[in-house]
């Protein structure tokens, strides 16, 4: 059976990192059908290189991905899901592939263990790839909501709990690199925030790095995943209800 690729030109193997990278930024429904048929079908899979690396190859793509990246890639739009209030399909499905990265990475642990000792060596002191706690950044951040997505989505408020997250520091401190996110604004007149693709369609004088602001600040609510699956139901519930109502009210108006 051909790997499920999602979009692959004819005779050209895509970069796997690259081809991961782009469906996580534009459409996480999309990933994570990626990852779930791939995985299905044995296509993908995740192992640990000879110098320790932890890395997932897929067939029919060039090149693997390290889970560091992986995690990387997430955290970017997780960080998106708040800033640019994604809706609960969008999240329900970046904390799926979250798990499905999880369960690779747990491969990668029982491997290591038959490796030889300088991979061991490698993987457990040189190597970020060991700190699980990279998925844990992408998963608080996907059932993360700002104040006023928050009340628009939960009505009747679940437990949550409530903090106040500085969005540059958070990035930071998952990356000191911060090579892997992109540039964000605060639209100074609107205090909507955009990343640098929008930005390109906005007034640039009214822009200002969110870098440049270390004080900024925004008020969090973080609720559990039940909970998002609850406001989705409820939510397609909703629209059942009202186009039954417009069903029933059209025959009388014609």
């Amino acid at each position: 059976m051909i790997p499920f690729t999602s979009s692959l030109l004819e005779n050209q193997s895509p970069w796997l990192s690259s081809h991961i990278e782009n469906l996580i930024e534009t459409d996480l429904k999309a990933a994570e059908h990626f990852f779930a048929e791939n995985k299905k079908n044995g296509h993908m899979y995740a192992e640990v290189t000879p110098f320790g690396n932890r890395v997932v190859r897929v067939d029919g793509f060039e090149g693997a991905v390290k889970i560091s990246k992986l995690a990387a890639f997430l955290t970017n739009a997780a960080l998106n899901a708040v800033l640019m209030e994604s809706d609960a399909e969008e999240r329900l499905a970046g904390l799926e592939i979250v798990k499905q990265v999880r369960q690779l990475n747990a491969k990668t642990r029982r491997e290591l263990k038959t490796q030889n000792i300088f991979t061991r060596f490698a993987a457990q002191n040189w190597i970020s790839d060991s700190n699980t706690k990279r998925l844990e950044t992408p998963e608080f951040y996907f059932r993360t909501y700002n104040r006023a997505q928050f009340k628009k989505d939960f009505p009747v408020p679940p437990k949550t709990t409530q903090e106040g997250i500085s969005t540059f520091d958070h990035m930071k401190d998952f990356d000191p690199t911060a090579r892997d996110f992109p540039t964000r604004y605060l639209d100074v007149h609107t205090k909507q925030i955009v990343t640098r693709k929008d930005s390109k369609l906005a007034d640039k004088e009214n822009l200002m790095p969110i870098s440049e602001l270390r004080s900024f600040k925004r008020q969090v609510f973080t609720v559990k995943t039940k909970d998002i699956n609850t406001q989705l139901k409820k939510a397609k519930q909703a629209v059942a209800k009202a186009l039954e109502i417009i069903s029933a009210v059209a025959p009388q108006a014609a």
